[in-house]
């Protein structure tokens, strides 16, 4: 079984990476941008040495023609402070490369200097300086080499060095205070990971023992996770989800006990007038009406069950829903003239207000069923009129359907279950007219409501999205 990590081991090696990346580059450069600095420092305290060593043994002002004596004394002067100096010196002839004077450990006077000072021989500049880091004698040395621009000193170079060896003692206690500032940080990162990771993964098992609990068809009001971030409004929306879960279980156990009512009725006059002529109960007239019963029954069972079966794939299969562009107000027209023969028999006038032309992208028949089932509605609980209006708002296609019965008896409820299957007034059919409408329109990607019209009777306003 493959191992699996929670999210919050997740959490804390994400932060731990992070810090050790981050830390990592960030030492990278700092580490090599002080050793740089360090260098730099180390030749400018080169350079400022060695002016001190120039004015040390710049006691007199020589010249060209000077005699013997006065250059044996100047030599003399450089060897005594190259001795005495604390700062490592050395003294090479330009022309024969040899050392005049030195306190350089393993280096002697007489021996050829190990490093080419050509570069600041050549133009005969008092000026030209050389700054790097050179194999002199046992040791690696940062080195600063310059003319001497005294007049007793011509012909010599001054080579002043410092050991390598004391800048990588300090870029050592570098790294070393960089690597304790790493596991300082480390920890405070590993701290600060446990405790957001738990802050995070708190909620996260919350919402995941709510879902277990789903599951298992429990339908109890989840707790809102307080956190103030997208898990909140994760929490929020579960929440929701619950309820209408909720809503549609316990519609889907009043489906299923009313279509057992509703199947359960013919079913049983069926069966009574079936066994009675069966067993000679009913004979002649009687038997002739109990067969009728049957028929109509068996008819009706017919119907319901066509409309449970066209209302299931409705909801079911998208596929069923073949959408293509219409006018709708010839569909309108159509709908008017299949329903008309039902409505000359309840003495009812039908008639059509706002005709134009509204085009929408929807499945023709589907529309052509909510349109009658609308119009049949309304001829069933009309005294004389049904009205249906049609008008554009902005984008959407504003079908009324209102008659001049005698509305909802009690709006809220009604209002809210009208469209319910199986939910039926006092002169509903099968109570699945208007459930099919709703399913219908949500396809098509609009909306449907019911109210009471302010001129009495009840008026259902379907909305629809028009194409250009």
């Amino acid at each position: 079984m493959t191992r699996r990590s929670s999210i919050r081991q997740k959490l804390i090696l994400s932060y731990l990476l992070i810090a050790v990346v981050a830390l990592s580059v960030g030492g990278v450069l700092f580490y090599a941008l002080v050793k740089q600095a360090i260098t730099d420092e180390a030749f400018r305290s080169l350079q400022y040495e060695a002016g001190t060593f120039l004015n040390t043994i710049d006691l007199t002002t020589g010249n060209d023609d000077q005699s013997q004596l006065a250059k044996k004394a100047s030599r003399l002067r450089i060897q005594f402070a190259t001795r005495t100096m604390s700062l490592a010196v050395v003294i090479v002839n330009q022309k024969t490369g040899r050392v005049e004077a030195t306190n350089v450990e393993g280096l002697q006077v007489g021996d050829l200097f190990p490093v080419s000072l050509a570069g600041i021989d050549n133009d005969g500049s008092d000026n030209d300086t050389l700054q790097s880091v050179q194999q002199v004698g046992n040791n690696q040395y940062l080195i600063h080499a310059m003319n001497m621009p005294q007049a007793q000193y011509k012909g010599l170079d001054a080579v002043f060095l410092t050991p390598l060896e004391n800048v990588r003692l300090v870029t050592k206690d570098l790294i070393q205070s960089l690597l304790k500032g790493f596991l300082i940080t480390s920890v405070v990162v590993m701290v600060l990971g446990l405790w957001l990771s738990r802050s995070l993964a708190k909620p996260i098992r919350l919402l995941q023992n709510q879902m277990s609990r789903l599951a298992k068809r429990d339908f109890s009001p989840p707790p809102i996770v307080q956190t103030g971030d997208e898990l909140e409004d994760v929490s929020r929306t579960f929440a929701s989800m619950v309820e209408e879960l909720k809503r549609y279980d316990q519609g889907q156990r009043r489906f299923l006990q009313n279509a057992s009512h509703e199947l359960k009725t013919p079913l049983m006059a069926i069966q009574g007038y079936a066994e009675g002529i069966k067993d000679g109960i009913f004979t002649g007239e009687e038997a002739n009406t109990g067969l009728e019963v049957i028929s109509q029954e068996a008819v009706r069972l017919k119907k319901l069950v066509d409309e449970l079966i066209y209302l299931s794939k409705l909801e079911t299969l998208e596929d069923s829903f073949r959408p293509v562009d219409l006018e709708f107000t010839s569909l309108v027209e159509d709908s008017v003239a299949r329903v008309n023969s039902l409505a000359l028999q309840k003495g009812v006038v039908i008639d059509v207000l706002g005709e134009g032309e509204y085009r929408v992208h929807a499945d023709g028949d589907k529309l052509m069923q909510t349109m009658i089932n609308l119009l049949s509605n309304g001829v069933r609980h009309a005294r004389s009129h049904v009205t249906v209006t049609l008008r554009q708002d902005g984008g959407q296609l504003i079908v009324s359907v209102h008659d001049d019965g005698e509305g909802f008896v009690n709006p809220d409820q009604d209002q809210q279950q009208i469209f319910a299957r199986f939910y039926k007034g006092d002169k509903g059919d099968t109570g699945l007219g208007l459930a099919i409408v709703k399913a219908i329109v949500d396809q098509s990607g609009g909306t449907i409501t019911a109210r009471n019209h302010e001129r009495g009777g009840a008026e259902l306003i379907l909305s629809l999205p028009m194409i250009n």
